[in-house]
């Protein structure tokens, strides 16, 4: 049985807060998950690193290095791969409508995958991989194969990257100017606050391939419960053709975060938000719905919820189960964007509804990328719905569909 669907019947049966083995223990409750992720008491738990070439447990010390490369996620620098974003979708849908001149059917995660291959190599290093190319031409493309299928093949990749951007820096042919994540890493490194080479490597792996696979499983899911709701797609398309009446143009950032339907919060504020049906699908199945471990640390036991836990203990929750909390999202299995909408005539369930919803974790924690994925989402997004009717064909049932959880949540 899968973990996450596990523990969740486990808070259904025994209450919010249950041990699921020896020294840990799995509990859902709001006030309990914004002491754990965001009060900077707990330390990621040894679980993280069995499967991660890079891992800072302690949180002092991953919140000094988060600030090395946080200047490559700001907005303005963010909003300055617009161009490429808009630009690598276009050849997606380009490639879409050579499929449909043979009625093809389409594996939409390998082809959100393709595209965020290209997004991510190039946000990370300003390279071409032509993911997409290959793609479109129905040929397999290693890096995108390798980087949900054998992740090593993409260190290697990155490394071998990484030595090309160095040369070019060393010709005097790029510096930290420059929009690209890998010319700041390595700009820094003489400084004394600089990233070493194996630190370099790991932020821009989990850059590439964390990224890739996780936008991939988001967008996959969500244009499978389209496939289900042709009304909802009907009404978003409405919306932007309405805005934006050729849809063979890029869609205008500007302009999409200012449609209602579109997005799940008013404007202003214009925020990194994803897009109101993004925020919904992410809601049912977000990439990474697995425990996020937390370990208590220190000498002194932690009071959660009322239990006393002692130093060592690993305490977590998860998306899956806090996106299906029946007191915050009314009949929370299903597929409503209009939910948000209409909580917005109460300010405290909505403001609860987006409390809840972490699917790019919560605190110090969250991931760096989603101001990026959630761009790349949008835009796709939009694209897909305003060009062409999602189907499933026969052979994608909800049973193919159900999550078969690892760590994230790659359909079965």
């Amino acid at each position: 049985m899968q973990k996450s669907v596990a523990i969740q019947q486990l808070f259904e049966r025994y209450g919010p807060i249950v041990r699921i083995g020896p020294g840990k223990v799995a509990f859902q409750d709001y006030a309990a998950t914004k002491e754990v992720y965001t009060t900077q008491k707990f330390d990621k738990s040894v679980y993280y690193e069995t499967f991660v070439l890079f891992v800072i447990r302690d949180e002092a010390a991953h919140t000094a290095h988060r600030k090395k490369f946080a200047s490559h996620y700001t907005p303005t620098n963010i909003n300055r791969f617009q161009p490429e974003v808009y630009n690598f979708v276009h050849q997606m849908i380009d490639g879409v409508f050579g499929f449909a001149e043979t009625n093809t059917p389409i594996d939409c995660l390998a082809m959100i995958r393709h595209l965020s291959v290209d997004v991510l190599v190039d946000n990370a290093f300003g390279f071409q991989a032509a993911s997409l190319t290959k793609w479109a031409a129905g040929e397999e493309d290693p890096l995108s194969a390798a980087i949900h299928d054998f992740p090593p093949l993409g260190v290697v990749f990155v490394i071998t990257r990484l030595g090309e951007v160095r040369a070019a820096m060393v010709e005097g042919k790029l510096d930290s100017s420059d929009k690209w994540m890998t010319a700041r890493l390595l700009e820094q490194q003489d400084s004394p606050t600089g990233m070493s080479q194996r630190e370099v490597i790991a932020e821009t792996v989990g850059h590439v391939i964390a990224g890739a696979d996780t936008t991939s499983i988001g967008m996959g899911f969500m244009l499978w419960m389209l496939s289900q709701r042709p009304d909802i797609m009907q009404r978003l398309r409405d919306e932007v053709d309405h805005a934006m009446p050729d849809a063979r143009m890029p869609p205008d950032i500007e302009t999409l975060q200012d449609l209602p339907y579109l997005n799940a919060r008013r404007v202003p504020p214009r925020s990194r938000a994803p897009t109101l049906t993004n925020i919904t699908g992410l809601r049912l199945y977000s990439p990474v719905p697995s425990i996020l471990e937390r370990e208590v640390r220190g000498a002194q036991p932690f009071s959660l919820m009322g239990h006393a836990l002692p130093p060592g203990t690993v305490v977590g929750t998860q998306a899956w189960s806090a996106h299906r909390d029946p007191q915050v999202y009314l009949e929370p299995l299903a597929f409503t964007p209009e939910r948000w909408l209409a909580a917005k005539g109460n300010a405290e369930r909505l403001a609860r509804m987006h409390q809840q919803w972490m699917p790019f974790g919560l605190g110090s924690r969250t991931c760096v990328g989603q101001r990026l994925a959630t761009m790349v989402m949008r835009v796709c997004l939009v694209s897909i719905v305003r060009n062409f009717d999602v189907v499933a064909p026969p052979e994608t049932t909800p049973k193919s569909m159900t999550p078969a959880e690892s760590f994230v949540c790659d359909p079965s």
